[in-house]
């Protein structure tokens, strides 16, 4: 490194800093509970719940903007509300199954400190509440356009019971604004066991 016109060799923390210096727009992704409450749905007549989220995303990089941003969201339960009508949104995609969404080019620009916030409803069976030995998870992965992408992960509790303060009462746990690479070493999957089963060449 030059110091005062001379070449001096570079301290560790120098060169660590380098290594370690945020070059893309920090974005974070965020699920929010709304509202929890039991629901008559007129046909087929049945009694259902409606768990109601917001999905947000931040840009927390000062300066540094960020450009189209989008996500994923899966859940383990449930499914969205009006996921099998036809929809002219191409930026939005619903699973065949009802049970993930994909919002693509959410915005053109997503400046700092400005939210972007998407609220959905999920509608979950008497049956799925019976099952209270497996809680509900949601899965959020987001990016952007210079940003690499990220992970937030819940597990719910849908206790009926909750009526009030449910970002403190229904959230089991939370991590949340993991790098890819960081969930991939949590959940225990390496890049050669990704491939295989991408691959399909893992089969006896």
């Amino acid at each position: 490194m030059r110091i005062d016109g001379a070449t001096k060799i570079a301290p560790y923390h120098y060169i660590d800093a380098l290594f370690k210096k945020i070059r893309y727009p920090n974005i974070n992704g965020y699920i929010k509970i709304e509202n929890w409450y039991p629901f008559e749905n007129n046909w087929p007549p049945q009694k259902i719940y409606h768990l109601r989220v917001s999905i947000i995303l931040i840009n927390l990089s000062k300066l540094q903007n960020d450009y189209t941003p989008s996500f994923n969201v899966v859940i383990s339960k449930g499914k969205f509300e009006g996921w099998s009508q036809l929809s002219n949104d191409k930026n939005t995609k619903y699973s065949t199954k009802g049970n993930a969404l994909r919002r693509s080019d959410i915005k053109d620009v997503i400046f700092y400190g400005e939210p972007i916030v998407e609220t959905y409803t999920i509608d979950l069976s008497m049956e799925e509440l019976a099952d209270s030995n497996i809680p509900m998870t949601i899965l959020l992965l987001f990016g952007s356009k210079n940003s690499p992408m990220k992970v937030s992960r819940y597990t719910i509790n849908l206790d009926p019971n909750i009526t009030q303060d449910f970002n403190k009462n229904m959230f089991v746990t939370i991590v949340e604004n993991q790098l890819i690479s960081e969930y991939q070493v949590d959940i225990g999957q390496t890049d050669e066991r990704f491939l295989s089963n991408l691959l399909e060449r893992n089969k006896a």
